[in-house]
């Protein structure tokens, strides 16, 4: 085969995992939506240790970074990220390696330092 047929057929192979990649993020966003739509429905007691545990978690969320949404979250989840403090704890090489070129257009030292500052310190 000559180059300029190998180059082609190298994007092409680009281009479908592009895609492929996209389509995983739209299903992880509406996934996410799911559970939103399924949060506001379920009723919480709203005793001091309900309220204590939603405190916990809302500080923990990654949904409370600026900038991170759901398919983020999901690229995080996959790495093994769960929590802000995971992220912030995280190695920036070995993430921005992990999550493959959505760590090469993230400012992974940005993101680490937001998921270290307090929830209730952001505004």
């Amino acid at each position: 085969m000559d180059r300029p047929a190998e180059e082609l057929q190298e994007f092409d192979l680009r281009r479908q995992r592009a895609l492929a990649y996209l389509r995983q993020m739209r299903a992880a966003r509406a996934d996410m939506e799911r559970v939103r739509r399924a949060r506001r429905l379920l009723p919480v007691p709203a005793t001091e240790q309900a309220v204590a545990v939603l405190d916990h978690v809302a500080a923990n969320d990654l949904n409370s970074i600026a900038g991170v949404g759901p398919g983020l979250i999901w690229a995080l989840g996959n790495c093994g990220i769960h929590s802000r403090a995971g992220l912030g704890s995280a190695d920036r090489r070995e993430l921005g390696a992990a999550l493959g070129p959505v760590g090469a257009i993230l400012n992974i030292d940005d993101l680490r330092e937001r998921a270290r500052t307090p929830a209730e310190a952001l505004p």
